[in-house]
């Protein structure tokens, strides 16, 4: 031991190495005859030289231990359970609430994961956050990054599928069915006006279903018959679906008239195709409901 090095670096020239030195896979740490308020870890070592203690937990941190009379250095104080499960959230950068895009089975071999969220609204800025569950505890969310969306077209989601309407695209009026009674009374001048707690919309869109091969890139027609089959399907599986569109909507649907094939003129065996839609639930709070939540990992 020599007073003022250690292998840290906590100030300048205190190292015992000329430069700090990069490791991974921390799994557990020993710690003899030392008196320690914290012990913060990072996988970025480019953090600046500071005495003031880390707040918030973050993507690259790797432990955080700040001994409340336990030896939890996660963002999550749950009496040494493992951690269950990986939530993840996004919010609106001008909202203060959080919704959930997927959850994921914790597996401690596995650092890293990808999720593709299909639930966005166009021109809208989201953060992302990840919150550690076990036991039903929830921990505390992580600092994340801000992402804008850009999208073209319409799309149809759910789960496991998606399924994008790029080309000959029309929108129709969009009705917004609340429900209301007027009632006259000998007794008023005026009429009473009840109002329904019903309140959700209903529209219909057009598109071309169309699909290319995918080793020559040039439209195949028998390759698109099965695939414009293989949407009409899907669309006919009484199942809630995620719709988006380039306008800003995003809700929770399901088909709610027959579908109908329209001819192209002059393009034989391509067809439009007439969607009727209504709204049955809310998108920031009904996703899990309607078995909508991506799940990885298994339950």
């Amino acid at each position: 031991m020599i007073i003022g090095v250690t292998p840290f670096k906590t100030n300048l020239n205190s190292s015992v190495f000329h430069t700090r030195i990069g490791l991974s896979d921390y799994l557990n740490m020993e710690i003899r005859e030392c008196l320690l308020d914290e012990i913060y870890i990072d996988e970025n070592v480019n953090l600046p030289y500071t005495k003031e203690k880390p707040i918030s937990f973050l993507y690259s941190t790797i432990l955080n231990a700040k001994f409340k009379n336990n030896l939890e250095a996660g963002n999550i104080q749950a009496n040494g359970f493992n951690v269950e499960y990986i939530l993840v959230q996004k919010r609106q950068i001008d909202s203060t609430k959080w919704t959930d895009v997927a959850k994921i089975k914790a597996n401690s071999s596995v650092s890293y994961f990808e999720i593709l969220d299909r639930y966005i609204s166009l021109n809208e800025e989201y953060e992302y956050t990840v919150v550690p569950i076990t036991q039903n505890i929830y921990g505390t969310r992580s600092d994340g990054n801000t992402i804008k969306t850009h999208f073209n077209g319409m799309f149809l989601s759910d789960k496991d599928h998606n399924y994008a309407f790029m080309c000959n695209v029309n929108y129709n009026d969009i009705t917004h069915n609340n429900p209301k009674k007027t009632h006259q009374t000998f007794g008023s001048k005026y009429p009473v006006v009840i109002y329904s707690d019903i309140n959700y919309s209903e529209f219909n869109v057009k598109a071309l279903i169309i699909t290319y091969d995918e080793l020559s890139g040039k439209l195949n027609l028998k390759v698109n018959k099965t695939h414009r089959k293989q949407v009409i399907d899907w669309l006919n599986n009484g199942k809630p679906k995620v719709y988006r569109d380039n306008r800003g909507d995003l809700k929770i649907v399901t088909v709610s008239d027959n579908i109908t094939e329209h001819p192209v003129e002059g393009k034989e065996q391509l067809n439009d195709i007439t969607i009727g839609l209504v709204e049955i639930g809310d998108i920031n709070t009904d996703l899990e409901m309607f078995n909508l939540l991506p799940k990885y990992g298994g339950d």
